[in-house]
């Protein structure tokens, strides 16, 4: 009761808990930023295609609906399958059907799947085997992710003990229900059962063996504190650092951080590092996540502007290389002179 005073007194709009850039892309989706140029022309003019007006007709409104609806639907058959059977279903696994002519057979096993989630559930409700208050908290969860732009396994966590009830319980009846249409007359009382003991074990067993596959993820994507700890220790307090990532470096390094170019030439680099007053500039590898090979590279930018000016500005006396990460040989420090 107090929880509920408390939020109903509390003056709290909708625009101020949904973004406006995503409400304003889900009214009218010809807002969104356009990334293509609307010609060769424009492209080489580096201009994009103007949004279209709006269509307020019913048709385009329908068609609008019908894209929502439609990329709701793909998020929750691609990602209800992934976290309920955590194993397969991967790149190799697809490539492999595909080469056997079953590459149906991925998106046709998860449509199957949410198919038992849904009949499940609505036999749990049917039956009032979920409470009210649990069945209006598993739709509302999944009303709300039904009109988000989401794309993520993860949303789909805080519900998964609920879906995994309802894809068993929807297994059973989809069990039983075949018995009897193969078998009819004839009682089928403890494999179907049984059948369901087994594949909550296999799911089980499935979920505890992906869990020992997890691996650190400063080996995954790297040391992203690397050289952060040297400008903490040898760079005054009031040094100013620029970083490709500099949440994270400021976060570690305790300095002002600054976000260099990532487009532009060295004179637009030189620009910035004179107008911001850079003292230090930290260079690193491309924060991404690389579980397979586990190599480090440097984005475009980086490799091809950044070090090239600081390499020549160290042979002009204009930048020192300060500091080498031992462990990470690409992550430097550059001191401006």
């Amino acid at each position: 009761m107090l929880l509920a005073t408390v939020i109903g007194l509390t003056p709290v709009r909708w625009q101020d808990i949904v973004p406006h850039e995503y409400v304003s892309d889900l009214v009218n989706p010809a807002n969104a930023p356009q990334a293509e140029p609307s010609s060769p022309a424009a492209a080489h003019a580096g201009e994009t295609a103007p949004a279209a007006p709006p269509n307020r007709s019913i048709r385009g409104l329908l068609t609008t609906f019908s894209a929502r609806a439609s990329w709701a639907a793909t998020q929750f058959v691609k990602h209800t399958r992934g976290i309920l059977i955590p194993v397969g279903g991967g790149e190799r696994e697809a490539a492999v059907l595909s080469r056997a002519g079953l590459g149906f057979l991925p998106d046709a096993l998860a449509i199957g799947i949410l198919g038992l989630v849904i009949w499940g559930g609505a036999l749990l409700v049917a039956t009032r085997s979920l409470s009210p208050f649990a069945a209006a908290s598993l739709l509302g969860y999944l009303g709300v992710l039904s009109v988000w732009a989401w794309d993520s396994p993860r949303l789909l966590y805080p519900v998964q003990p609920f879906l995994t009830v309802c894809f068993l319980v929807g297994g059973y009846t989809a069990l039983r229900l075949a018995g009897r249409l193969l078998r009819p007359g004839k009682p089928h009382v403890l494999w179907p059962q049984a059948a369901v003991i087994g594949v909550a074990a296999l799911l089980v067993l499935a979920s505890a063996l992906k869990s020992l596959t997890i691996v650190d993820s400063g080996v995954a994507a790297g040391d992203v504190t690397a050289g952060a700890a040297w400008l903490r220790q040898q760079t005054p307090a009031d040094a100013v650092v620029a970083a490709r990532y500099p949440a994270t470096v400021y976060l570690y390094a305790g300095r002002k951080t600054l976000e260099y170019p990532s487009d532009g030439g060295p004179a637009e680099l030189r620009r910035f590092v004179a107008d911001q007053d850079v003292d230090y500039i930290l260079v690193t590898p491309e924060f991404a996540w690389r579980n397979v090979d586990r190599v480090r590279v440097y984005d475009a930018y980086t490799a091809h502007t950044l070090l090239p000016l600081l390499q020549r500005g160290v042979a002009d006396g204009e930048f020192a290389l300060v500091y080498t990460d031992p462990q990470q040989a690409m992550t430097q420090v550059y001191a401006r002179r």
